[in-house]
């Protein structure tokens, strides 16, 4: 067996709780294959993986960009926003029952029968649960309490300070109670979300797989094709890649532009075209695994080009831009 097929293992799909950005990263490293893959059979007309043409390569690649990006990622946003609002409810009652916690023990320190009910309400840590507890807890026993001595004449309940008073106290309450119960099915609604992706990504795993053992077996050694396919990346990125070199190799006829281009880690490229009056590069290729790259016949003119490196981490620095006339 070739050195190549030997290392590679099918992976065990990760438990539901594996951590988000490890998830992300395989997720990640997948897409990337299945794009070399894709380039690949655009490159090699008898490479074929499972008899796929490459528009279905690519179905199957927007099929796990949407699991990604409009099923999981919206899922997970929409968690930590549920998650960051039971932080600041919870953060606003556990400062209020602090505030008149310490507010009821000094107004009631002569009174030992309402003091001895109060420093049973003290708050054990500022967790959703603790601060809960505590909250209902002290608003049971507020409607309990006397009018504190040396009170306004008109005073009819006890209020700790203007502006906070048992109704005020329990809409705090109310708030973090509202935003606890919404986590079980936020973080539900990812786990499904999560399983699905997990789902996409054994199907893409699969394809990988299969495409590149047809391929090895397929072409030789040695051949321009199988060198094509085992480019193919087998890990995840580190890092985001270097900044990218771009240099003009000719210009051929019908004013083709044959540019080559490098990267440090990257394992693709994108290449970019600005034409004299242009504001901005636009996207001319991307998903280039091959280090060159012939641009389509160009009206005469001036123009300019960059190359950008990818990975599966992302995009990295753009290369100088090269101008040219042609």
């Amino acid at each position: 067996m070739h050195e190549f097929l030997r290392h590679r293992q099918r992976p065990t799909p990760p438990p539901p709780s594996i951590p988000k950005a490890i998830m992300l990263e395989e997720f990640d490293l997948r897409i990337e294959q299945m794009r070399h893959l894709l380039a690949a059979a655009q490159e090699i007309p008898e490479f074929r993986p499972n008899n796929q043409q490459p528009e279905q390569i690519a179905a199957l690649i927007d099929a796990g960009l949407a699991a990604r990006d409009e099923d999981y990622m919206p899922a997970l946003q929409t968690l930590n926003l549920g998650r960051q609002e039971l932080a600041t409810k919870t953060s606003a009652g556990h400062e209020a029952a602090i505030g008149v916690y310490a507010n009821m023990r000094n107004r009631f320190s002569k009174d030992d029968v309402s003091l001895h009910a109060i420093e049973r309400l003290a708050c054990q840590d500022d967790s959703p649960d603790s601060t809960r507890k505590q909250m209902q807890q002290m608003s049971a026993l507020w409607s309990k309490l006397p009018v504190p001595p040396n009170s306004p004449l008109e005073a009819m309940a006890y209020v700790p300070w203007q502006g906070m008073n048992r109704a005020v106290f329990d809409s705090l309450c109310s708030a973090l109670i509202g935003a606890q119960s919404a986590i079980p099915a936020l973080d539900q609604n990812l786990q499904e979300a999560q399983t699905r992706l997990h789902r996409q990504q054994a199907i893409l795993t699969d394809f990988i797989l299969s495409g590149l053992d047809q391929g090895c077996a397929r072409f030789p050694l040695g051949s321009w094709q199988r060198a094509l396919i085992e480019t193919i990346p087998q890990q995840t990125a580190e890092q985001l890649p270097g900044t990218a070199c771009l240099e003009v190799l000719e210009i051929q006829a019908l004013r083709k532009v044959v540019l080559t281009f490098i990267a440090p880690s990257a394992t693709s490229f994108i290449v970019r075209q600005k034409r004299s009056g242009e504001q901005a590069f636009r996207m001319i290729a991307s998903g280039v695994i091959n280090k060159t790259f012939i641009t389509n016949p160009l009206p005469n003119g001036d123009y300019e080009f960059d190359a950008i490196g990818h990975n599966s981490c992302g995009n990295g620095a753009p290369s100088a831009p090269i101008a040219l006339s042609v």
